[in-house]
C-alpha cells in the first residue's frame, strides 16, 4: 500500500477508536461499561429535542476519505452527550441524586454531582483522545513520517494529548475522595438562574485556564453546567476552592453584566470552551444563516486555542431572555 494511502487508512481506522471502562471513584471496577449520558435524557434532552434530534458539536465527512470536517449538525437524542466510562451500577449508584430526583441549584450533593459527571465525561473524551493520537502517531513511525524524539511535531502533539487527559485524571482525582468522603465543600459553586421564552441550550462541560499555577503541575479547571427546565435556565460554574481567585477573575465578567450581556458572553464561553453542548433545533433553525455560521466559525476557531471573537457579540446568542419577571 501506498504510505500516503497507510497514513489516510490509519486516521480513520483510529479515529473510530473507543475506549470503555468503568473509572469508578474506587478505580477498581472490571464492569462493562455502558453509554451514559452527561446531560440527562429524560428531563433535559426532553425539553430540547425535535423529532428525536438535537443540534452538537459533530465530526462530519463532507467528501469520502477526506478529513473530517468539525461543525453543529443533528444527532439523536440517545446518542447525544454519551460517553462509555461507566457501567452500569456505577452510573446509577453515582448519579441516581441528580437522575431520580427534581434538580434543586442550592442542593450542594446535587451541585456537586453535576459537575463530578461533567468531569467524568471530559476525562474520557480526553483518554480516548490520547490514545488515537498515540496510535496515529506509532503508524506515522512505522512508515518513517514521525520519530520517537522529543522535538518530532508529532511525537510532541501525542505528548500534549497525554498531558491533557493525565491532568484530567488527577483533577478526577480530587473529585473522586471527595465523593467517597461525602466532602462536597471542597468544590465552590457560581450560579445564576434566569426565566427563558423556551428552553435552547445544555451544557456539560470541563476545561482548563492556560495559567501557570505557583508550586504545581496543574491548572485551574472550569466546570460548566447549564441546565434548563420549562420554565428557566440555571447556569452553574464549579471549580475547587483552591482555584478560586483563578476563576473568578476569568467569568467576572459574566457576573457583573446586565442581563442580555450576562448571556452574550455566557454563549460565547460555551462555544469558544466547550465540545459538550446541545442546543434545541427548533431554536438553532430558526436563527439566521448568517448567525448560525457565526457560532459554527468561532468554534472552529477556538477548537485548538482560545481566540478572540471581533464581531458582534449578539450573533453568537444561545439564549432567548424572558420578557416575563
Amino acid at each position: 500500500m501506498d504510505t500516503n494511502d497507510f497514513l489516510k487508512d490509519s486516521f480513520f481506522k483510529n479515529t473510530k477508536t473507543k475506549l470503555q471502562r468503568c473509572w469508578s471513584p474506587e478505580g477498581s471496577c472490571s464492569s462493562k461499561s455502558i453509554k451514559a449520558h452527561s446531560i440527562q435524557n429524560s428531563r433535559v434532552l426532553d425539553l430540547l429535542n425535535a423529532n428525536g434530534q438535537v443540534i452538537m458539536p459533530q465530526e462530519k465527512v463532507v467528501n469520502k476519505g477526506e478529513i473530517p470536517l468539525v461543525g453543529l449538525a443533528e444527532i439523536g437524542r440517545n446518542e447525544a452527550s454519551t460517553f462509555t466510562g461507566l457501567c452500569q451500577k456505577h452510573d446509577k449508584e453515582i448519579f441516581s441524586p441528580i437522575d431520580d430526583s427534581e434538580f434543586d441549584i442550592n442542593n450542594r450533593q446535587q451541585l456537586f454531582l453535576l459537575a463530578y459527571r461533567s468531569i467524568h465525561k471530559k476525562f474520557h473524551s480526553l483518554s480516548t483522545m490520547a490514545k488515537i493520537v498515540n496510535k496515529i502517531y506509532e503508524d506515522q513511525v512505522r512508515v518513517g513520517r514521525a520519530f520517537h524524539e522529543p522535538k518530532d511535531p508529532s511525537s510532541n502533539w501525542a505528548m500534549i494529548q497525554f498531558i491533557r487527559a493525565h491532568g484530567a485524571y488527577l483533577y478526577k482525582g480530587l473529585y473522586d475522595e471527595a465523593y467517597l468522603k461525602q466532602q462536597y465543600d471542597i468544590v465552590n459553586h457560581d450560579k445564576f438562574s434566569f426565566r427563558h421564552k423556551r428552553p435552547t441550550t445544555a451544557v456539560s462541560s470541563l476545561y482548563w485556564l492556560s495559567i501557570s499555577k505557583p508550586n504545581s503541575m496543574q491548572v485551574p479547571w472550569i466546570v460548566l453546567n447549564v441546565v434548563p427546565t420549562k420554565d428557566e435556565t440555571h447556569v452553574i460554574f464549579s471549580y475547587t476552592v483552591d482555584d478560586k481567585d483563578y476563576v473568578s477573575s476569568k467569568i467576572k465578567d459574566i457576573f457583573n453584566s446586565s442581563n442580555k450581556r450576562r448571556l452574550w458572553l455566557l454563549s460565547k464561553e460555551i462555544i469558544s470552551s466547550s465540545d459538550n453542548f446541545v442546543i434545541s433545533p427548533d431554536f438553532w433553525n430558526g436563527l439566521a444563516k448568517k448567525k448560525r455560521d457565526v457560532i459554527i466559525t468561532y468554534y472552529r476557531d477556538t477548537l485548538m486555542e482560545e481566540n478572540p471573537f471581533s464581531g458582534d457579540i449578539r450573533d453568537l446568542s444561545l439564549f432567548e431572555l424572558s420578557n416575563k419577571k
